[in-house]
């Protein structure tokens, strides 16, 4: 089976993304970049709680049960896979096809913003002031 077609059957496995998924992915995804934050290698899920409040300017709150559910989910697809397991924890990684897949849901993400603002312009629609 060769990448494109292995990415486009995960992708396929996961898209589109829950808001509560996209934000999963994004720490996952910058955990893996080791310069973005300091943090060692590998995330668990209350570790993803954490970082999500932080992402999200303490707007979005994703309670720990969707946490697992949304891992457990990408670890049966291929996007992420447990890095490391102790007694109490399951920390997570990215894998390169989960980094594809974050890549790909940012620009189509970025696509539907960018679209919404074409309309809310021709209507003369202000965006709010909430921190999202």
């Amino acid at each position: 089976m060769n990448t494109e077609t292995s990415f486009d059957e995960v992708y396929n496995k996961v898209s589109p993304l829950s808001d509560s998924a996209f934000y999963t992915l994004l720490c996952l995804f910058a955990i893996s970049n080791s310069d973005l934050v300091d943090e060692e290698r590998g995330i668990h899920p209350y570790g993803v709680k954490r970082w999500v409040r932080k992402f999200s300017k303490k707007v979005i709150e994703l309670p720990t049960a969707t946490i697992y559910t949304v891992l457990n989910r990408f670890v049966d697809a291929g996007v992420a896979y447990i890095f490391r397991q102790d007694e109490k924890k399951s920390y997570y990684e990215i894998t390169e096809v989960g980094r594809q897949v974050f890549i790909k849901e940012h620009s189509r993400l970025k696509v539907l913003g960018e679209a919404a603002e074409v309309v809310m312009d021709g209507y003369g629609v202000e965006p709010t002031n909430l921190p999202w």
